[in-house]
């Protein structure tokens, strides 16, 4: 069984991340990577806040280059499938793929 710590109201909790775990998340990154180009798939991930354009990207990169590759989206919302419905509108396979806060 997991213990959630919750922070009270405008207070803020720092998280350091041991060596360790950047480490073994590396290696999986790796992992992905070699399994990823063995089947000749080129991957680009777009991270950053919120309202920062980043679907609009994704749209943009899709309608440009569906024509000529073969394209599929992982959506990562959290709550929503907003992201997932905008770049599926395209005619391109979406996986939305949700996260859970409990």
């Amino acid at each position: 069984m997991s213990h959630i710590i919750k922070a009270d109201e405008g207070e803020i909790y720092d998280v350091e991340l041991s060596e360790d775990l950047l480490r073994k998340n590396e290696k999986i990154a790796m992992d992905n990577r070699k399994l990823l180009n063995s089947h000749g798939i080129k991957t680009i991930d777009v991270m950053g806040s919120i309202g920062t354009g980043k679907t609009s990207l994704i749209v943009q990169l899709v309608q440009n280059l569906k024509d000529n590759h073969r394209i599929a989206a992982i959506a990562g919302d959290l709550t929503t499938t907003i992201d997932a419905d905008l770049i599926s509108r395209n005619n391109v396979e979406v996986v939305q793929i949700n996260a859970s806060w409990s």
